[in-house]
């Protein structure tokens, strides 16, 4: 398969790319060549935006998903969960909003399905870590070309650092009014502080089930992959950190 370098996939809104091993990077691939391809066994990305009964239909046909989890992408109020559906990872994650003019605690579902030959991604609206991870198949080294595993740690990874960014941002606000308290007293603090400390306590919520979604990839690349290999050691070690991380916030 040729690679295509000129992929803009903020103009998409279903986006398909595939891997075959000994190539040199993943092609983009048409909507209509993935059944072939997964009977190829080559290593598949798909994405859709803005999710519609039709798409839920073609994916029901050609992965087979379950009809629940396929429910779930059409509602982006589906709390963040995880749950295996035979040798499916299906995983809900709440992801900051970052779309110009909207609130970023206004989050947006990133749904995913995962085995070791495919992963499909659905989202309401864009997602800056599916345009980084798209972005990164163009200009660095090709993540679909390290597994599937390493598609959904990316995704997984680009999720977790904007709530850390978020998590540092409450945190310095937190300290400004601690000073206000102190300097210049108003009636309006006491609003002010309740308002973070309720930010505060809808990001851990949030960040939870991203470190128990770390914790299931951990386990699922260990005993399908196996310990010993390269791929495995690399990811096991890279996941061990960031579930560290988010377990441990920076925040009381």
């Amino acid at each position: 398969m040729p690679a295509d370098s000129d992929v803009h996939p903020q103009d998409e809104r279903t986006l398909c790319y595939a891997y075959r091993p000994g190539d040199e990077k993943s092609a983009q691939v048409d909507k209509e060549a993935i059944p072939t391809l997964l009977g190829e066994g080559v290593h598949i990305w798909v994405d859709i935006s803005e999710p519609s009964e039709d798409d839920t239909r073609w994916l029901g046909e050609v992965f087979g998903f379950h009809e629940l989890a396929l429910v779930d992408l059409l509602n982006n109020s589906v709390r963040p969960k995880q749950e295996s559906y035979e040798d499916v990872l299906f995983t809900v994650l709440n992801a900051v909003n970052l779309n110009e003019g909207e609130d970023q605690l206004d989050t947006i579902n990133l749904n995913a399905f995962l085995t070791e030959q495919f992963i499909v991604s659905t989202h309401c609206k864009p997602l800056r870590t599916i345009r980084d991870t798209f972005s990164s198949m163009v200009r660095k080294r090709d993540p679909l070309s390290r597994g599937t595993g390493y598609i959904y740690y990316k995704l997984l990874d680009g999720v977790v650092n904007r709530y850390l960014d978020i998590t540092d941002e409450v945190d310095e606000h937190l300290t400004e009014l601690e000073h206000e308290i102190f300097e210049a007293p108003t009636p309006q603090i006491q609003e002010k502080i309740f308002n973070e400390k309720r930010r505060l306590a809808y990001l851990r919520r949030s960040i939870t089930p991203k470190r128990d979604a770390l914790r299931d990839l951990f386990t699922m690349i260990s005993h399908k992959l196996g310990r010993k290999s390269e791929y495995s050691l690399e990811m096991c070690w890279t996941m061990s950190c960031a579930s560290q991380m988010i377990s441990n916030p920076t925040v009381s």
